[in-house]
């Protein structure tokens, strides 16, 4: 059997898709909500931020805090106090404190999500277009990860079976 697996630097594949790509499928360009939530997306400038994002169900601070790992909570830490856009949508007091101060549902949205069969969609999309326009329409920041994964998978398929000894 050939298999492979590749360790993705993102969150989930869906984090690889560009805002450019996202903004252009009809899923999301019909519905006000997922236009809101593109239009987040958007405004979070840091990248490394975004490749860590939810990106269907989105991220409350309630789901950062709740980190247990040390390293990821320091990530989340130092990153969110950089973006305006998300301190808009944070109670302040629970960004210093480090604690959900909501007692039922937390209502501080670091991103909100842009639903379910995201990959399937742009897949579908992707489909439809040129190879030429595709790769126009990916950004600088997500080049490298694009043409890493470009190369591991075009590797294993042309690779040479092993020679047995």
């Amino acid at each position: 059997m050939n298999a492979g697996f590749i360790i993705l630097g993102v969150r989930e594949i869906e984090n690889l898709i560009p805002i450019s790509i996202l903004s252009d499928l009809p899923e999301l360009s019909q519905s006000k909500e997922r236009q809101a939530a593109l239009k987040v997306l958007d405004e979070i400038k840091n990248n490394d931020l975004k490749l860590f994002l939810d990106i269907k169900e989105g991220v409350t601070l309630q789901n950062v805090i709740s980190k247990t790992d040390a390293n990821v909570c320091k990530f989340w830490q130092n990153s969110i106090p950089n973006e305006p856009n998300i301190l808009g949508r944070i109670d302040i007091h629970c960004l210093s404190d480090w604690v959900c101060n909501s007692s039922s549902q937390c209502t501080c949205h670091v991103s909100l999500g842009l639903g379910k069969n995201i990959l399937d969609n742009t897949i579908s999309w992707l489909e439809k277009k040129s190879l030429h326009k595709v790769a126009n329409m990916v950004e600088p920041s997500l080049r490298s990860q694009w043409e890493n994964l470009g190369q591991e998978i075009t590797n294993w398929c042309f690779a040479q079976k092993p020679i047995r000894a």
